[in-house]
């Protein structure tokens, strides 16, 4: 199995904020979806349409406490 490209890190922009990880997450799976992260789409940015499976993914391999730590990561 190849690395998808949506894991490779973005290069962060100087005064840049660091991203929430979910986030960060998020981003990642649209990237490698192949659709752009911050078109429009139903009223919200595309990226936000991929939490549900990041929180799918997050809540299988992290305990209550973790989740509870990275909610404001």
């Amino acid at each position: 199995m190849t690395k998808p490209n949506a894991s490779k890190a973005q290069p962060r922009q100087k005064g840049s904020k660091i991203k929430p990880a979910r986030e960060r997450a998020a981003r990642a799976l649209c990237r490698f979806a192949g659709n752009p992260e911050d078109i429009q789409f139903e009223g919200k940015p595309m990226w936000q349409h991929y939490l549900a499976e990041v929180d799918i993914v997050l809540g299988a391999v992290l305990t209550l406490d973790e989740m509870d730590r990275i909610d404001g990561l």
